[in-house]
């Protein structure tokens, strides 16, 4: 963020995103790249379930990893 840049109450902005000296990220909104831009909304509803569903989901997909050991 440069002097200036303003977040809005419950925006966010993405990781490695540049927001303009003087920008300002509308609240709820998301903003991301270089210039930052906003492309959505922040959604509250239904994030976190589906973070949590994944998250499930990956841990399944695991597997050990032995290095140096070939299968």
């Amino acid at each position: 963020m440069l002097n200036g840049s303003r977040l809005g109450a419950g925006a966010v902005l993405g990781a490695g995103a540049l927001l303009p000296e003087g920008a300002e990220v509308p609240p709820g909104m998301l903003a991301v790249g270089i210039p930052a831009r906003v492309v959505r909304t922040v959604a509250a509803a239904g994030n976190a379930e589906r973070y949590v569903h994944n998250a499930g989901r990956f841990s399944q997909e695991l597997a050990e990893v032995n290095p140096g050991v070939a299968e």
